[in-house]
């Protein structure tokens, strides 16, 4: 009988000739693989399909035949793994619901008791996701429950299986089933409309993401059209603020026509809520009602990892973009159950053990707040955040380069940071596949690398790992890329050149510096920002309060007077903490004050009080300093933020501030400390 390891080695050899190699890709010995190739010769010639030669160590898979091996070596010959059989009779319970155990015996060949013991397992994973299995017998048997967790269970499933190269004869089996469920579908049109929404929303999608909403957007028809449909959605309110909302409520009425349906207002919601916490290239987090709460903990993040590594990352505005972009929709996959298609856990782990630690450790004391549990898979993207962040710490990059990747967005992250740290390159996009092929213009691509093969016009591409090995190193040297130089920071270059001349207006040169040498130089001060939203009015110190609520409410009237926000905002403000209570502090007596994101706010503001003594808060907490502010926009206030808690952790601010008795003094030091 033919098992997995059989199947196996007639896909490494499509690829591999080299014995040793095989047996290494294998984990064999190669007295083993010898065995395997003995077997498979045997079916082989059986069926004149064709035969392996061996010649010393290599060994070369000679075809004479062009009909489908895996069709030839049929279920007769092929021994079913328990994970192939569990997945085949799932894969029937979830898309042909009349399912028959005496089927499952036959196109399996085995026992009756090995199908009941094997659906006693599919059983209790199916209680697992919070479904019921109904009453199986030998005729038939349904799983149902809640209409979004069967969805959730049939994406999971079909991401395995949809979309993928079919590589043993149970994947066969399998795609027979879901292709029979999803007849009459259109996998184009589907698409089409997904890259029509992706157009209108202005985001680029991975291709893992990709994936996800096809296969969802097929699920979601073909349920509507078997009369299975949503309620009870919980997020409206948030959902139909954002931008996703409006263009798939102008598009969906294609879809319905199409396929005539009638998906309902719940369908849309949750859609959107997918496409919202797709893992997308640019994810913009402005339009969420929590997000300052999100950005406070992103800080604390920063901070505690900053506290544990060698290289300081404080004032870095894209790690702080990047881990908000990341953790928003990270968080709706995990609640939703969504599972990331491509893991680069391993991967990360194994070339960067400590820095995935210290995240990990760091995410961990957030988990009441989050409300879930940041699995591995998610923990290793942050990781790359952070790791991307010391290297600009450290490296910058020179000749253009167009990063592209099969694999989805984590693995296009990795290589894009291996790039970056091995070679003075300038990367001039890290996109998906199906991005790259609706690219015309390569004008200003001196070489592009990429995760799989692909076809390109007249551009010198080189084929790599993710994680860039010894030998891609040494490829990518032969191909001209030079190796890594350290970054100027734009602030220094400027403080030079004012030493030599008179610089009329310093902000445009470095506008212009920045614009022609992107990647050469780098802005991480946020001086100038700070100072001009914490004018020496905005500085309050020696000031004295009951309780903190008196305390939020003087500062809110604060701002109030100077013309920054409206009183609704004010009430809010209490709203949020309130809820959040010592998740708005930092390093224990500090309080990051502030209401939600709305037309309650006429301008950024940012306020700073010295209390003159502690005040009680929430949670047996005590705050001895305040900060207060608004966002117009959700961006404006994020470089003096940033900068803030830079000197907090560097300079140890609150320290020099505690005991100032005028604001002059406050603003001073804050000003020296620069």
């Amino acid at each position: 009988m033919l098992a997995r390891k059989s199947i196996e080695l007639l896909f490494i050899l499509k690829k591999e000739n080299d014995l040793k190699q095989i047996s290494q890709k294998m984990n064999l010995s190669d007295r083993a693989v010898r065995y395997e190739v003995e077997n498979l010769n045997f079916y082989l010639k059986k069926f004149n399909i064709g035969e392996i030669i061996q010649t010393g160590k290599k060994l070369k898979l000679v075809i004479t035949s062009k009909e489908k091996l895996l069709t030839k070596l049929s279920k007769e010959n092929y021994n079913f793994s328990k994970d192939e059989r569990e997945d085949f009779i799932l894969a029937n319970y979830l898309f042909n619901g009349d399912s028959r155990q005496k089927v499952f015996e036959e196109e399996l060949n085995v026992s009756t008791a090995t199908i009941a013991n094997d659906i006693q397992r599919i059983k209790e994973k199916v209680n697992s996701n919070g479904l019921e299995f109904k009453g199986y017998t030998k005729t038939k048997s349904f799983i149902v429950g809640e209409e979004k967790k069967v969805r959730q269970m049939m994406l999971n499933f079909l991401i395995d299986y949809l979309f993928v190269e079919e590589k043993y004869y149970v994947d066969v089996l399998i795609k027979e089933v879901i292709t029979k469920y999803f007849e009459g579908i259109d996998v184009k049109d589907i698409r089409s409309y997904l890259n029509e929404i992706q157009i209108k929303i202005e985001k680029t999608i991975s291709d893992e993401a990709h994936k996800i909403l096809t296969i969802y957007l097929m699920i979601l028809v073909r349920r509507v059209k078997q009369k299975f449909v949503l309620d009870n959605f919980r997020n409206e309110q948030m959902v139909k603020k954002s931008k996703e909302y409006q263009t798939i409520i102008e598009i969906l009425p294609e879809l319905e026509e199409k396929y005539k349906i009638k998906i309902n207002q719940e369908e849309k919601y949750l859609f959107t809520e997918y496409v919202l916490g797709s893992h997308s290239y640019n994810f913009s987090y402005s339009y969420y009602e929590n997000w300052f709460q999100l950005e406070i903990l992103v800080n604390k993040l920063i901070i505690g990892v900053n506290s544990l590594i060698d290289i300081d990352i404080l004032g870095d505005k894209i790690l702080l973009e990047g881990l908000l972009n990341h953790l928003k929709p990270a968080i709706y996959r995990i609640k939703q159950g969504i599972k990331l298609e491509n893991s680069i856990f391993e991967e990360v782990y194994e070339s960067y053990p400590q820095l995935f630690k210290v995240v990990e450790s760091e995410i961990g004391k957030y988990k009441s707040y989050l409300e879930v549990d940041v699995n591995k898979d998610e923990i290793a993207f942050l990781t790359i955040h952070f790791k991307e962040a010391m290297d600009r710490r450290e490296i910058k990059q020179l000749k253009n380069i167009l990063i592209v990747c099969g694999f989805g967005y984590g693995s296009s992250k990795l290589l894009k940071e291996n790039v970056k740290k091995n070679f003075d390159v300038n990367v001039i996009d890290a996109m998906p596949l199906h991005k790259f092929y609706e690219m015309d213009d390569f004008n200003n691509i001196d070489l592009i690398i990429t995760t799989v093969p692909i076809k390109t016009k007249g551009i010198d591409t080189i084929k790599v790992n993710p994680i860039l090995l010894e030998e891609d190193i040494k490829k990518l040297e032969e191909r001209g890329l030079r190796k890594e130089r350290k970054s100027i920071d734009i602030e220094e270059l400027v403080d030079l050149i004012k030493k030599f001349t008179i610089v009329e207006d310093e902000e445009l040169l470095k506008s212009e510096i920045l614009k022609k040498y992107p990647e050469k130089f780098t802005e991480l001060r946020s001086k100038n920002e700070l100072m001009d939203l914490l004018q020496k009015e905005n500085i309050y110190v020696d000031v004295k309060f009951d309780n903190w609520l008196d305390c939020i409410k003087f500062f809110g009237k604060e701002m109030m007077t100077k013309g920054y926000v409206e009183k609704d905002y004010i009430d809010s403000m209490i709203e949020v903490l309130s809820t959040y209570g010592s998740y708005m502090l930092i390093n224990d007596n500090i309080l990051l004050a502030h209401g939600k994101t709305n037309e309650d706010i006429h301008k950024t503001g940012l306020l700073l009080g010295v209390l003159n003594k502690e005040v009680e808060y929430l949670n047996d907490k005590k705050i001895k300093f305040i900060v207060m502010f608004s966002s117009k926009d959700g961006n404006e206030h994020l470089n003096a933020l940033l900068k803030l808690t830079e000197l907090m952790e560097d300079k140890k601010l609150f320290d020099k501030l505690d005991g100032v008795k005028s604001s002059s003094e406050a603003y001073d030091i804050i000003n020296k400390l620069m």
